[in-house]
């Protein structure tokens, strides 16, 4: 009777241990936050990264001609400020792990929106004089702008397809390649229409202007973004803790499964700071799981 007291009780233990064995694959980690299926943020995000790609073409297509136009540059002169530009998005991309990690996608694609936007008017909405200051002036705001532009493509990818399943995200890679194609189709049509007509009023300067409007837009949907991510959070924190209270009451009463699994799945998680810096990163329930 005692042998098979102790089988019976080695045989509760294994059934234990592979029931929580699935509930430590969605268990919060410093690196990799879980996967939070949410389709409304990512129709979010997917008009924020149209917004961006229209902006990056527009800037792209039309910045030579600008210089072109107002400057008259030479081509070995453009090249050098192309070369500069180039050096300074690559940088931006390289520094984006660490936005990440110390501020978390929306929040460092938020901020870079709004720093493209001011750069963009700033460079581009001065009045284009050949003077060493207004010169200086457009390049440096004109690499800035083209920067952090750079930088926003793997952020904005990065948080769209955070609210995928992993499952999709072969088809959520295609989706917003998709997307990508149909901004620049968009910024060259709508870029080079708005030259045209601006070209002798203005030097050429309405579509960047236009465009700092689209980057604003764009941070605006980022907020939207965070603030639809911060509810979700707190419906995760209300289910946790509800599962947390009944997962104690089964344990009391006796019947351990529920409560039990209710507590491994909210027991887990990042440290409490790291919840109240990423509130959208914390750890999903049994319930979460379920659905």
């Amino acid at each position: 009777a005692a042998a098979a007291a102790a089988h019976s009780a080695e045989g509760e233990e294994g059934e234990d241990a592979s029931a929580e064995q699935p509930l430590l694959l969605i268990e919060h980690t410093e690196d990799k936050p879980p996967h939070t299926t949410d389709y409304p943020t990512f129709t979010i995000l997917c008009v924020g990264l149209v917004l961006l790609t229209i902006s990056n073409t527009t800037v792209s297509v039309l910045w030579p001609l600008y210089i072109l136009e107002n400057y008259g540059w030479r081509t070995g002169e453009y090249a050098y400020l192309m070369m500069a530009s180039s050096l300074l998005s690559v940088g931006a991309v390289a520094a984006f792990p660490s936005a990440d990690q110390a501020w978390g996608a929306l929040v460092s694609a938020t901020g870079a929106f709004v720093l493209a936007s001011v750069a963009c008017l700033v460079g581009f909405g001065l009045n284009a004089s050949a003077d060493v200051a207004s010169v200086s002036a457009h390049v440096v705001c004109a690499c800035a702008t083209t920067a952090v532009l750079a930088f926003l493509d793997p952020a904005l990818k990065t948080a769209a397809s955070s609210y995928m399943p992993p499952h999709l995200q072969g088809s959520t890679f295609g989706a917003l390649a998709t997307l990508v194609g149909v901004g620049e189709i968009a910024g060259n049509v709508l870029g080079t229409q708005l030259f045209t007509v601006d070209k002798s009023r203005l030097h050429g300067a309405l579509p960047f202007q236009a465009t700092a409007v689209l980057l604003l837009l764009g941070a605006a949907t980022m907020l939207l973004a965070r603030r639809r991510a911060q509810t979700l959070a707190c419906a995760r924190r209300g289910t946790g803790n509800g599962g947390s209270m009944s997962g104690g009451s089964g344990s009391s009463s006796g019947g351990g499964d529920g409560g039990s699994g209710d507590s491994i799945s909210t027991s887990g998680g990042a440290p409490p700071s790291q919840r109240a810096r990423f509130p959208w990163s914390l750890p999903r329930t049994q319930d979460d799981k379920r659905q």
